[in-house]
């Protein structure tokens, strides 16, 4: 709990966006957390575009359960808090949910009888990975969505001791409403594999019998009634707000694209898409965070070494799952294959962005475990504390180097901060180059920082002009304390 809260105290104030995936996610989400409002249906949206002729039009609408977005937006508009201001609380408010789901790892392990001191070193050094240490606190629905995930491992670990069967419909349906939930679906899915396994390998006729009233298949039918209700409200949603055909909303494109059932998306991206250098990718991340933070990066990132490294990583899991109780040996199971269960269905998602390994964090824990299982009891203490301040020196070191950058991207906060101070609500704003390159590699940035200016698709006859391009006009800035981004009246 310390070194949890030494997160909290020591998170850097960075209050910018910088190029690539953090600063990208946590723009575009806060975007959508923005527009997360009554009058939106608590549907968000990252950019709004006004037409000459007066129509409007959206951009990128929230396709997953409103209940984070519009959760964040009460966070984040209860007090009367700058823009600069709204990214560090939530970037705390995901240090929240990070440290949450450390703290459910650690009950899922205690759960299946490993030793508390042991539980807790195995969930701190997962946590040291460099990547869970370099997007822990990126404002995104995979950090909602991975705390439902561990929770509802946890909740199924807890039916296997004591047939807990509440806990579960519970937890399946907390888990699908959280952020990105939908990835939950994986652990009820490896759930109800490794079950109907069980049964038809116990009595082969009897299994459809009961597989078809398991726990897990009610799980499942549940998890897919509220999934399927929330994806419908989102789809309404945006389909009214745009006056679009359902079958043309973003919502549905994407979610064509991330199963990779899009054709033209598949071909342009097939380099990405193969399974094989998929495969390699996936492994070579997941075997990256295996690094601490602070260490070098020495693990190899193709070709046999990388495989071998694979191998070595599945041994040490599946002896330790042998050498369990066989009662505990199927939550050890889902807890190891589920993350894997998600990432490579939705390969058309997370071949693109490397963070969502995140989700093989429960395998991460339980080989951690594995590796520690040989600590004589008398001092298993010892390993927690040392990983715990291994922990926080790794999260200290990461402040340190955020420090270092923050200043790029907080110039651009406080340039539009200006910019708005200058803005009606609703007043059209024409951006040059455009607003996806105003910012370089965060293009929804002026869906947060900028989000009751709509921007106009015509060029050189609105009031309002937005640009990086200062040295080449000839009007009087608007906003002459700016260093990056300018404002211009015609």
């Amino acid at each position: 709990m310390l070194t949890l809260a030494f997160m909290l105290v020591v998170q850097a104030p960075d209050m910018g966006f910088q190029r690539g995936n953090h600063g990208w996610c946590s723009a575009g989400v806060l975007a959508l957390i923005e527009h997360a409002t009554p009058r939106n249906g608590f549907v968000g949206h990252m950019l709004e575009y006004v037409y000459p002729d007066g129509r409007h039009d959206y951009n990128y609408f929230d396709r997953y359960p409103v209940f984070f977005a519009a959760g964040m937006h009460a966070l984040l508009n209860v007090f009367e808090l700058s823009r600069a201001r709204q990214i560090y609380v939530a970037r705390q408010a995901m240090n929240v949910l990070h440290g949450l789901t450390l703290l459910f790892l650690v009950a899922l392990l205690v759960e299946l009888e490993i030793a508390p001191g042991i539980a807790v070193a195995a969930a701190a050094l997962a946590a040291c990975g460099k990547m869970l240490i370099r997007y822990r606190d990126m404002v995104h629905m995979d950090q909602a969505a991975l705390l439902g995930f561990v929770g509802l491992l946890w909740a199924i670990a807890r039916f296997y001791r004591t047939g807990n069967v509440r806990l579960v419909y519970v937890a399946a349906s907390i888990a699908v409403l959280m952020g990105r939930g939908y990835a939950s679906f994986a652990v009820r899915g490896t759930f109800w594999v490794v079950e109907a396994v069980r049964a038809v390998w116990a009595d082969f006729r009897a299994a459809p019998r009961l597989i078809a009233r398991s726990v897990q298949t009610r799980a499942c039918l549940l998890a897919i009634a509220l999934a399927g209700s929330c994806l419908a409200y989102n789809i309404a949603v945006e389909a009214h707000r745009r006056d679009v055909p359902i079958a043309e909303v973003g919502i549905v494109k994407s979610a064509f694209k991330r199963l990779t059932l899009d054709e033209s998306f598949n071909r342009s991206k097939a380099k990405q898409l193969a399974w094989g250098p998929f495969t390699e990718t996936i492994a070579a991340r997941g075997i990256h965070n295996l690094q601490p933070y602070i260490g070098p990066d020495v693990a190899p990132k193709q070709g046999f070494g990388l495989w071998c490294a694979v191998a070595a990583v599945a041994l040490v899991v599946g002896l330790f799952i042998a050498s369990r109780k066989p009662p505990l040996r199927p939550p050890l199971l889902i807890a190891s294959l589920a993350g894997l269960a998600w990432v490579f269905p939705m390969r058309g998602l997370t071949a693109f962005h490397d963070f969502t390994n995140m989700f093989l964090l429960s395998l991460t824990v339980v080989f951690m475990a594995g590796l520690l299982r040989f600590v004589p009891q008398r001092v298993q203490l010892l390993p927690a504390l040392a990983a715990c301040a291994f922990l926080g020196y790794c999260l200290h070191q990461r402040n340190l180097r955020v420090r270092e950058l923050a200043p790029l991207g907080e110039i651009h906060t406080y340039d539009l901060a200006r910019i708005e101070a200058q803005l009606k609500p609703g007043d059209a704003i024409e951006v040059v180059p455009n607003a996806r390159k105003l910012i370089n590699g965060v293009p929804y940035a002026l869906g947060f920082l900028l989000p009751n200016q709509p921007i106009r698709t015509d060029r050189g006859v609105g009031t309002w002009l937005v640009t990086t391009k200062k040295r080449k006009l000839k009007h009087l800035s608007m906003t002459p304390d700016n260093q990056r981004v300018f404002l211009f009246r015609r």
